[in-house]
């Protein structure tokens, strides 16, 4: 919203979100309410729980969207990892498509087996400021006890994680504070893998899109 503000400013123009995505572009158009109503001659968006089933209004749920347009590679009912819900109330502009609010927090960002929608990143914050040493610093950019300068998690099994960082200092240290805190916030024994990522691959990483944790299980 912030870079949106400084662009209408600099324009003296009005800005419109799209959400959307290279498999199906355009999903949804912002009106100048901020409301994002769906490009319904685009796609056909569902939003469904974790058992595949419609969500009701007002109800959050993934995000699938069917291409009405691909003909020679169509999309079905294709996941985007997204969590949103359907407004049920109708929107002033009265565009009579369907409306949908986005919230935050992805799909793969989600801790598999904890009581509710846990996203990785804040967990994980949360067990760093648990360690001694990292009450006032946190991951993925922090410095002293370990000398941590890089880090990144992996959810590969229900109760396996994988954590790549920089070479450290007390690697073992680490991986301990790291089973002991999370085992206590999820309430059930965990393992972690430790995996030494060199200077290459974290320039390579870090050029993409920032991240501290992922599921892959």
């Amino acid at each position: 919203k912030e870079v949106a503000n400084q662009v209408c400013s600099f324009f003296d123009a009005a800005a419109l979100d799209q959400y959307g995505m290279l498999e199906t572009w355009t999903i949804a158009m912002s009106c100048p309410h901020g409301v994002l109503h769906i490009n319904d001659h685009n796609v056909y968006v569902e939003i469904i729980d974790e058992r595949d089933r419609p969500v009701r209004f007002g109800e959050v749920g993934r995000i699938v969207v069917t291409s009405l347009q691909e003909r020679l590679l169509p999309f079905v009912r294709y996941v985007t990892d997204d969590f949103g819900m359907f407004i049920e109330k109708e929107c002033d502009c009265r565009a009579g498509s369907r409306t949908i609010a986005l919230k935050k927090g992805r799909s793969g960002n989600v801790i598999k087996g904890a009581p509710g929608r846990v996203f990785g990143d804040v967990f994980f914050m949360e067990v760093f400021k648990r360690i001694d040493g990292y009450t006032r610093r946190a991951p993925p950019r922090c410095e002293d006890p370990f000398g941590l300068t890089y880090i990144r998690i992996r959810q590969t099994e229900l109760d396996s994680f994988t954590v790549h960082t920089n070479a450290i200092r007390k690697p073992v240290d680490l991986i301990t504070n790291l089973e002991k805190e999370t085992a206590a916030l999820l309430r059930r024994n965990v393992a972690f893998l430790h995996i030494i990522t060199d200077d290459a691959e974290i320039s390579i990483q870090e050029r993409r899109k920032p991240w501290l944790f992922r599921c892959e299980c």
